[in-house]
């Protein structure tokens, strides 16, 4: 059975990983929402004067949490 990049992996248990390694990395705790489209994870952050969407990549270093990483699209 082929494995799967954590960030391709519809489960509630990487939504909660991702929506905790976005609240870490950018220090807010409302207007988040993660999504599963297109074989894969992104967040959307709604500041209530515009929303930003990031594509959630696997990832470690810096700027990074949980195993995952942010691109703005």
């Amino acid at each position: 059975m082929p494995q799967f990049l954590p960030s391709a992996t519809d489960t509630r248990a990487n939504e909660q990983r991702i929506l905790k390694a976005a609240r870490q990395l950018f220090r807010r705790r409302t207007g988040l929402a993660a999504f599963f489209e297109h074989g894969h994870w992104w967040l959307k952050i709604d500041d209530g004067e515009e929303t930003r969407c990031y594509d959630v990549v696997d990832a470690t270093g810096p700027d990074t949490a949980e195993g995952f990483g942010f691109e703005q699209v």
